[in-house]
């Protein structure tokens, strides 16, 4: 309880808390936790050789201190405890919107391989592009990770690997949606039309720019799918200014050719063109008039 209050004060400038085997309970687990959860400068915190005191209630408690505003924490070693698979759950779901945490030392603490599943979803959510880009990219450390003790499956540890790479989190996030995923949803997009397309296609720029050689390919797929996404949904948005621009070059061009016999034969086929776009113009537009016809009809509207 001394020690709570002391991390409570405002001018205490402690940075590393070391509580290995001093047969600290739940109880007391839980009050430290109160204490650090102040608003500290504490980023190490070492609890070791508490399993036959702490429960995984106490380590419930434990984790609430990583979602709490501010928290400073980056590193906590807390190898050979009973955290077990429990534990495990309620430190993954902690650290879904913590952003300074880089290693979580979990060795010889009773986690199975159903205790790790819940950081795969942590680190790389692949049920979405987006989702996939809101993942955990900080943390770096789970505490062994050679198999000997821990188990962890390997998915969970490149994941790791991947994070502790000298990139930024947003280069982390755009090499994960680039593993796992091959193709842009861009639906949730449709409503602000053609304004985002190029916001999208500048995000392939810098994937190109922060990646190597071997996801270019994939890149320019995924591009080019976006880019017929957005063609697809709004086909009168595309058709109209391409079609516009070739009419006013087929007019430019005409303009520039008056006045000279010599040129009345290549006028003749500039006007043939520009006859042939608007026409064509007219059609596509028919068409895309009628299929949005019948889409309202089978839609009942």
């Amino acid at each position: 309880m001394a020690l709570s209050t002391l991390l409570r004060h405002t001018i205490t400038n402690l940075q590393r808390l070391i509580l290995d085997c001093n047969c600290m309970n739940d109880e007391g687990l839980g009050i430290i936790v109160n204490g650090l959860s102040h608003g500290n400068m504490v980023k190490d915190l070492f609890i070791v050789g508490h399993d036959q005191y702490i429960t995984s209630n106490g380590w419930k408690s434990l984790a609430t201190l990583l979602e709490t505003p501010g928290c400073m924490i980056e590193n906590i070693e807390m190898e050979s405890n009973d955290v077990g698979d429990n534990g495990a759950l309620a430190f993954a779901n902690a650290l879904t919107n913590n952003s300074t945490l880089e290693k979580l030392d979990m060795s010889e603490c009773g986690i199975t391989e159903e205790g790790w599943t819940p950081f795969s979803r942590l680190l790389c959510d692949t049920s979405s592009v987006n989702n996939t880009y809101l993942s955990n990219h900080t943390l770096q450390c789970l505490g062994d990770e050679r198999g000997i003790f821990n188990f962890i499956p390997t998915n969970i540890i490149s994941n790791l690997v991947l994070n502790r790479r000298n990139r930024t989190k947003q280069q982390i996030a755009m090499i994960k949606i680039l593993q796992n995923h091959s193709h842009f949803d861009m639906q949730p997009f449709f409503e602000w039309e053609f304004k985002v397309m190029p916001i999208t296609v500048s995000w392939f720029a810098k994937a190109s720019a922060c990646t190597t050689f071997l996801y270019n390919e994939k890149i320019n797929k995924m591009k080019l799918s976006v880019v017929y996404d957005f063609i697809k949904e709004f086909p009168m948005l595309y058709i109209e200014p391409v079609t516009r621009q070739e009419i006013a070059d087929c007019t430019a061009l005409e303009d520039e050719l008056q006045g000279g016999e010599h040129k009345a034969a290549r006028l003749e086929d500039i006007q043939c063109c520009k006859t042939r776009a608007m026409r064509r113009n007219q059609e596509q537009l028919e068409e895309v008039r009628q299929l949005k016809a019948r889409a309202m009809r089978r839609l009942g509207v």
